[in-house]
């Protein structure tokens, strides 16, 4: 006998697409890093995996804009 699960649909709202470029607002030298993945948590928390060369780190979305902060560059 075969027995199929449905499971419950979610919808999920993110910020970044995977490929977007984007910057870490708290990185004095914005240096620009690539949306890789996303993370998502049972309670709808995502988490952005990031690569910047062969560096990875991961991310929410308020870390993280589309343009780089020039003020916080010229400044540190």
């Amino acid at each position: 006998m075969l027995y199929l699960s449905v499971m419950p649909t979610a919808h999920i709202e993110y910020t970044f697409d995977i490929s977007d470029f984007v910057y870490l607002k708290h990185d004095p030298e914005q240096r620009v890093r690539q949306v890789i993945a996303w993370n998502i948590f049972k309670d709808g928390e995502i988490m952005y995996e990031l690569v910047c060369g062969s560096y990875q780190s991961k991310h929410y979305a308020f870390e993280m804009s589309k343009e780089p902060d020039m003020a916080m560059k010229t400044t540190n």
